[in-house]
């Protein structure tokens, strides 16, 4: 909110770095905030009402900011054109998720072994977070379960699947092969009780980069590889 961040100006010390994550969540008052800030290091309020108002200039010391967004299109390109260094970060690979799973494996104890880590990897989404819920629901089950446990099992039983697959994405898919033609995004709302937000930011951005379905003008279709998923999807092969 556009109080939180005054709050936050007012106190910031010389040089200070300023984080936002996910900035295209931030009220978009906020960004009349940010221009004056950025350019001047100034903060320009407003004070009284309508006639009777006036703006009055508080100076801010030099700072650094850095914002972090999946959803550059979302932002006021005034604001972005402020920004003079600007860095395009690609998704975690398989072998850096490894990594991190591997280090965080070492202060468990190293419960799990290569080829565990690898699977958990490979359902991860690249994702380090979504690998590390993974593991720790997995550290759970190998604690309880000893010499029973089975990964591939317990991935099932937590609802798991190949290529990081949830429930909500198996059943996503299951409709447009069900329909065998374009649905359009409200239906797959409806058919899921999900909203159509929901949909366009959670579901189908990994369900398109890993080319399971096609996204087009009249609604969206199962690609080939999204039918050969579910063609397959009783063998789940995690590897």
């Amino acid at each position: 909110q556009y109080s939180d961040f005054l709050d936050i100006f007012s106190m910031i010390s010389e040089n200070d770095i300023i984080f936002i994550d996910e900035i295209h969540n931030v009220d978009y008052k906020c960004f009349e905030l940010f221009y004056s800030l950025l350019e001047e290091f100034v903060i320009d309020i407003k004070i009284g009402k309508e006639l009777n108002s006036q703006f009055t200039r508080f100076k801010v010391p030099m700072f650094t900011m850095i914002c972090s967004t999946t959803k550059l299109s979302n932002l006021p390109q005034p604001f972005i054109d402020r920004f003079p260094i600007k860095i395009f970060i690609d998704n975690y690979d398989e072998q850096e998720i490894q990594q991190i799973i591997t280090s965080i494996n070492s202060k468990f104890g190293n419960n799990l072994n290569d080829e565990e880590i690898k699977i958990i990897s490979k359902c991860s989404k690249g994702t380090p977070r979504i690998a590390i819920n993974i593991f720790k629901r997995i550290i759970d089950f190998k604690n309880y379960e000893k010499d029973k446990f089975n990964i591939l099992n317990t991935l099932e039983k937590i609802s798991i699947f190949p290529l990081g697959l949830e429930l909500i994405d198996i059943k996503y898919l299951e409709i447009l092969k069900k329909y065998n033609q374009p649905v359009g995004v409200n239906h797959l709302a409806q058919c899921l009780y999900v909203d159509k937000k929901m949909i366009e930011d959670k579901i189908e951005p990994y369900l398109l980069k890993m080319n399971l379905i096609v996204r087009t003008k009249i609604g969206r279709q199962l690609s080939k590889d999204g039918l050969d998923y579910l063609n397959n999807f009783h063998k789940r092969k995690y590897t």
